[in-house]
C-alpha cells in the first residue's frame, strides 16, 4: 500500500478509531456503531473506505457482516497501528468500555 493513502485513510479519527477497535477483535456495523456512538451510514462508509484500502476485510455469517483487520497487511502497518493503539489507548478506552455492555451482541460463529 501506498504510505500516503494509508496515512490519508488514517487521518479521519473514526477510522482510526475502527482499526484500532479491529486490531482488538472482529466486529460487525452494529457493534461498531453502538462503541463509536455513530450512525450506521458513517460506520459503513468509513468501513468501505478501508476495505478498499485492504486494511479490512469481512466475512458474512447468516445476516451478520464481520469486519477485521486484514491479516496479510505489510509488516510496517501492523507495526504502525500496533503502535498507535499501544500509545493511545484513550481513543479506545470509552469504545471498548460500550462494547462490554452492549447487549445481544451477535454470535460470532
Amino acid at each position: 500500500m501506498n504510505v500516503i493513502n494509508f496515512y490519508k485513510l488514517l487521518s479521519d479519527p473514526s477510522r482510526l478509531k475502527i482499526l484500532l477497535l479491529l486490531q482488538q477483535e472482529e466486529l460487525c456495523v452494529c457493534e461498531l456503531m453502538h462503541a463509536l456512538e455513530e450512525s450506521q451510514p458513517k460506520v459503513s462508509r468509513n468501513l468501505s473506505e478501508l476495505k478498499k484500502g485492504k486494511l479490512v476485510i469481512d466475512r458474512k455469517s447468516a445476516q451478520w457482516v464481520f469486519y477485521k483487520l486484514n491479516p496479510d497487511l505489510e509488516s510496517w502497518i501492523k507495526n504502525v497501528i500496533t503502535e498507535t493503539g499501544k500509545f493511545n489507548s484513550q481513543l479506545t478506552s470509552t469504545p471498548l468500555s460500550r462494547l462490554d455492555k452492549m447487549e445481544n451482541r451477535p454470535n460470532k460463529f
